[in-house]
């Protein structure tokens, strides 16, 4: 045999286990992800939408009020899990899980801003069926924004907690989509998720991010590890159209022609949300701030209490 020989079928052989070994840790990541037990949809049920399953909860009576859950395939609707019982005494409350996200269909797509405003919209008109108060977190504020310019018999208040920027302008180009088609790869894109969104990982953002108390509690971990590993991790999906910018979307024109009816909780012991939120008060001026200590990017689960007294005087 050739030396050439030798070598290609000394690669190829490589490359074989390599594949094996990618096949076998990412199904090992699924399995592991399902022994969590970390999420029940025993009290949920779906919404049909285009060729694609939505889940959401509706609990309650009153007022509809529709919560809706950071733009990450690590969210789900459990970010509301210690607001709901307060909520619903009042009003009739449903919780989604965006497409991509928790227990609703997670294709193979790429995902845009528009996508979710019109998935927003189509929810209130088809599930809803009446105006209705909405509560954000972070970057899901951007097609809600939207969302409210296009349709705003639908929309009552919105309030939202911690809101992503408001001009994360969109810029298609070819470096965004090598990197959308890179993690969309089978094996390999695969793999790059399941590594990043590995326990250790996961446990620092949310140390580092999401909560001001380093001590996180258990149940937020299995719950975001499984969340963002179910259905094979296809939230990779979601994943790549954020990190290729393709969900991104310049607000500021929008903002400054809404004229009323609009509220932000701050945690405003941190620059990063102080910096967005005095952005969106200069584009309008008619948006009222309410302030949070000792919490992160997710108040509502760190600080339910303080959040719900806000939320209670708002609404």
């Amino acid at each position: 045999m050739k030396r050439s020989d030798f070598m290609s079928k000394k690669h190829g052989n490589l490359l074989i286990t390599t594949l094996a070994t990618m096949f076998v840790a990412n199904k090992m990541i699924n399995e592991a992800a399902k022994k969590r037990n970390a999420i029940t949809s025993d009290v949920g049920q779906y919404f049909d939408w285009r060729d694609y399953r939505i889940y959401y909860k509706k609990k309650g009576e009153g007022k509809p009020l529709v919560l809706i859950h950071d733009l990450n395939p690590i969210s789900s609707n459990y970010e509301w899990s210690r607001l709901e019982k307060k909520l619903i005494k009042n009003h009739t409350v449903y919780s989604i899980d965006l497409i991509g996200c928790g227990q609703s269909s997670k294709p193979r797509i790429t995902y845009t801003n528009y996508f979710f405003v019109e998935l927003i919209t189509d929810f209130l008109k088809e599930i809803v069926k009446e105006p209705a108060d909405i509560i954000t977190s972070n970057d899901s504020s951007s097609f809600t924004i939207m969302a409210r310019s296009l349709n705003p018999e639908l929309f009552q208040k919105i309030i939202m907690i911690n809101p992503g920027s408001c001009n994360n302008n969109f810029i298609a180009n070819r470096n965004n989509a090598l990197l959308r088609m890179f993690l969309y790869l089978p094996f390999i894109g695969l793999s790059f998720y399941n590594y990043e969104i590995r326990e250790v990982n996961l446990r620092e953002t949310l140390k580092t991010k999401y909560f001001d108390n380093p001590e996180i509690n258990q149940k937020f971990i299995d719950v975001y590890y499984q969340t963002a590993h179910s259905n094979n991790s296809n939230g990779r999906f979601l994943y790549a159209s954020i990190k290729s910018n393709y969900t991104n979307v310049n607000i500021e024109k929008t903002l400054k022609n809404i004229a009323s009816d609009l509220y932000i909780i701050e945690s405003n012991e941190y620059e990063e949300y102080q910096t967005i939120v005095n952005k969106y008060e200069e584009l309008n001026r008619d948006i009222k701030v309410c302030y949070i200590k000792n919490a992160k990017k997710l108040p509502h689960l760190e600080q339910p209490e303080e959040t719900i007294k806000i939320i209670e005087t708002i609404l």
